[in-house]
């Protein structure tokens, strides 16, 4: 087989000691161009290819190859990888065709049907028949979740965890079932991954949101008060909200507020929940603050109009308790004759 190039039979061009590989590859590719029958010039192409992951230049390198020593296994291989980095997608199945169906070659299928958003699911199948180690797991772990198949990319999930718990794709497993709402097995996985990392933000993050989720409501919000960050605080206030605590939310917000004092959803928030908790002309500011920064928001016009009515209307009851005469209800200790 020709095509197999050798390290030690790389070509040396004097005075280019600190040339880079992609400028190296650039020089052989004009130097086989004037001399094209030359092999050792072709091999030294395809090892440049290989070692810079089979940048644009090199399909025309793969042609020259092919002409030259036909379509053998190994350039076979080396094809599917340039078609597949570059998404040349019937390229791909012109060089699968009548080939033997090795394990790469059915990974590159089943990536073709992926990529042209076609069902992959009996391919996988018998990927899966075929292949049964952690590799292949891994494979079509990440094929499923391309796919956004949740059925399936959970199963493969739980045969990655039995084979290799630590392993980085585990770290998605747990949003997974997150939104699957499966908070048991995401607080145990997360607690797995916080042996590792203990002071992982996101991971607290999300254990709060599980703890929470199962009713766990003080632990998760003592997790989410230690790391004083934006994305925390807004939790809080969501949940506070949620619980009509109105002066523990207002706390939170306050806090937002000192760093994005123009947030419009905080300025609403702030509003909504001074309303909420009976507050309605400390409201009103807030409102008004929203409406000035879009003052064509018609459905926020209507709200400050009716927040305005019922400032009015409690400063009109105010007034008539001023105004209203005070009975004197005491006892009379004397009688006029």
């Amino acid at each position: 087989m020709a095509c197999q190039s050798e390290k030690n039979d790389r070509i040396v061009i004097p005075g280019n000691i600190n040339i880079s590989n992609l400028d190296l590859l650039d020089q052989i590719q004009k130097a086989s161009s004037n001399d094209p029958t030359n092999e050792r010039l072709l091999k030294q192409e395809l090892y440049y290819c290989d070692q810079l992951e089979w940048p644009s230049p090199c399909g025309e390198t793969l042609l020259r190859a092919k002409k030259q020593w036909g379509f053998t296994e190994e350039l076979i291989d080396q094809t599917v990888t340039y078609h597949l980095k570059h998404r040349n997608y019937e390229q791909l199945q012109s060089a699968l065709k009548g080939a033997v169906e090795t394990r790469p070659r059915l990974e590159a299928k089943i990536r073709i049907v992926i990529m042209k958003n076609e069902d992959p699911g009996l391919l996988l199948k018998k990927y899966l028949d075929h292949y049964d180690d952690k590799d292949a797991i891994v494979f079509s772990l990440i094929q499923y979740l391309e796919k956004r198949d949740t059925t399936n990319a959970i199963i493969q999930f739980e045969r990655l965890c039995k084979q290799d718990p630590s392993h980085e794709l585990m770290r998605d497993y747990y949003p997974l079932l997150m939104r699957e709402n499966d908070f048991n097995k995401s607080l145990y996985l997360i607690n797995n991954q916080l042996v590792i990392t203990s002071q992982d933000s996101v991971l607290l993050f999300d254990k709060a949101i599980s703890l929470y989720s199962l009713g766990y409501t003080n632990e998760a919000k003592i997790i989410l008060k230690k790391p004083e960050m934006i994305r925390s605080n807004r939790q809080l206030v969501a949940w506070y909200r949620s619980e009509e605590n109105w002066d523990s939310a207002i706390v939170y917000l306050d806090k937002l507020l000192i760093l994005k004092p123009a947030d419009r959803n905080l300025l609403l928030a702030k509003a909504e929940t001074l309303e909420s908790k009976k507050w309605v002309t400390r409201s009103l500011v807030y409102y008004e603050q929203v409406l000035q920064m879009n003052p064509t928001d018609s459905v926020m016009a209507k709200k400050v109009e009716i927040v305005r009515r019922k400032v009015a209307y409690l400063r009109r009851i105010k007034e008539q308790k001023k105004l209203r005469p005070i009975l004197n209800l005491e006892r009379k200790t004397t009688t006029d004759n």
